[in-house]
């Protein structure tokens, strides 16, 4: 019995399979190194354990984590949850990985993810040959549904946001600005926190100052991390994530401005990321 995990930074998805079945799906808090301590990650999964005895029995884990691009951070997550799981062969890449084989499989493109935050690479069917560095929702995450949330806070209490918006956007921070700064710098998840504030943006994705807001998180995203690669234009862009999935005409528009193309937008890589795992068999010897 195995499973397959997709976890970004508000929510992780798994996908337990046995005998070419998928026998259960379980949804859970995201499991972030970055945001979270180990304490935290380690009762997200005892917690997942014990709620679903079914977990106990796994020898072979394939997890994808946001956070998790490179060797000391898998081997972080792969002790935890060796932890829980002392029998399971455990496999920890990072969630572009992930969106990479859910977008493209064993055929190269360019991939991004678009979602609590954001990453893209170039991929060569098997693995990732380029990739911008990361740098989280503090320095980067351009286009990310953390950083739409951070630029309409920052909005609000600058005074730059139309005025029928801001009455609207009160009621979503009613602690005013000591909720904000405390939630931010002072609870775990920051970065889901200011990306739950994506949401009011899609409500309101009809006025001007929410479309300008948007348009220009995509334009920094396509030119901090898509233009960096080398390849050719009329090879399309493939998206992960719920930001993509929500502002697919806004996404699309910009990358036209751009000369690019939009491919496949995929709101959860888990279902292809399952299919994918039941169809090819990993090497044991491909560890973390």
């Amino acid at each position: 019995m195995k499973a397959i995990i997709d976890s970004g930074g508000t929510k992780a998805d798994w996908k337990i399979v046995q005998n070419s079945n998928i026998v259960a799906s379980i949804s859970s808090g995201g499991i972030q190194p970055f945001v979270q301590s180990k304490e935290e990650i380690k009762g997200t999964l005892n917690q997942l354990v014990k709620n679903h005895p079914l977990i106990s029995g796994l020898k072979e884990v394939y997890f994808y984590g946001s956070g998790c691009s490179d060797i000391v951070q898998q081997e972080y997550i792969a002790d935890l949850l060796m932890d829980v799981l002392p029998n399971a062969f455990i496999k920890v890449s990072g969630d572009l990985l992930g969106a990479a084989i859910a977008c493209c499989g064993n055929e190269p493109g360019v991939v991004g993810i678009l979602g609590t935050g954001s990453n893209s690479c170039l991929y060569d069917g098997s693995r990732i040959v380029q990739n911008v560095p990361s740098l989280g929702f503090i320095l980067g995450d351009e286009g990310s549904g953390a950083t739409i949330g951070k630029e309409l806070v920052k909005s609000y209490f600058y005074g730059k946001m139309p005025k029928e918006l801001e009455i609207s956007f009160s009621k979503w921070i009613p602690g005013g600005r000591l909720e904000v700064l405390d939630k931010v710098y002072q609870k775990q998840k920051p970065n889901a926190y200011l990306a739950s504030f994506a949401r009011f943006a899609y409500e309101n994705k009809e006025a001007e100052f929410i479309q300008n807001l948007v348009q220009t998180a995509f334009e920094a995203f396509v030119e901090n991390q898509i233009k960096k690669y080398s390849f050719s234009p009329n090879n399309p862009v493939h998206f992960v994530g719920s930001i993509a999935t929500h502002w697919k005409t806004e996404l699309k528009q910009v990358l036209q401005s751009n000369g690019l193309l939009l491919g496949k937008i995929i709101a959860k890589p888990i279902d292809a990321l399952t299919q994918y795992h039941m169809n090819n068999e990993y090497q044991h010897d491909r560890t973390h």
